[in-house]
């Protein structure tokens, strides 16, 4: 039998919202002016005047749709999946 007190840390839930309100205030673009602080507990809406207008780079090397793109843990690297059966490794440095 293993108690609950070693299963989970004492207010872990908290503290995961807590963590978590955190990194939206830091990576989220900028709220509109009718938000007056970010809660998990709301739809959050954003600016749109931030957002980009055009391709600022085009990824050639699939010769099919891409179904599926995904950054690496660090942001160094991009993968694709492509209808044509490939996956390409791409340098997002």
């Amino acid at each position: 039998h293993i108690p609950p007190s070693l299963l989970l840390p004492e207010n872990r839930l908290e503290t995961l919202l807590q963590q978590a309100v955190r990194w939206q205030t830091l990576h989220a673009p900028p709220l509109t002016p009718d938000d007056v602080s970010p809660s998990l507990f709301e739809d959050v809406s954003f600016r749109h005047d931030g957002l980009p207008r055009e391709a600022s780079l085009v990824l050639e090397g699939h010769t099919d749709e891409v179904w599926c793109v995904a950054f690496s843990h660090s942001g160094a690297a991009l993968a694709s999946a492509s209808r044509d059966g490939a996956i390409v490794l791409w340098d997002a440095t």
